[in-house]
């Protein structure tokens, strides 16, 4: 596992966002407080405040992930 991410083109991130190690972002928005685990690809996405994404979960492109969910 290494520190590589890819945040963009296009990606925002509310306060408080934490990205893990090998993630790639791009054409999506976190609201504040997401937490986001190692080893995940978020394409076109829309994730609520304070959801979590664990380790390697695979999220399909155009998904929407709720306030507060655990997603993997």
């Amino acid at each position: 596992m290494g520190d590589h991410r890819v945040i963009g083109p296009d990606a925002c991130l509310g306060a408080g966002v934490s990205v893990g190690g090998d993630c790639t972002l791009s054409e999506c928005v976190l609201h504040d407080e997401v937490r986001v685990g190692d080893r995940v690809s978020l394409e076109r996405c829309l994730v609520g405040e304070k959801a979590k994404i664990r380790d390697g979960a695979r999220i399909p492109p155009g998904t929407i992930i709720g306030d507060g969910k655990v997603v993997g």
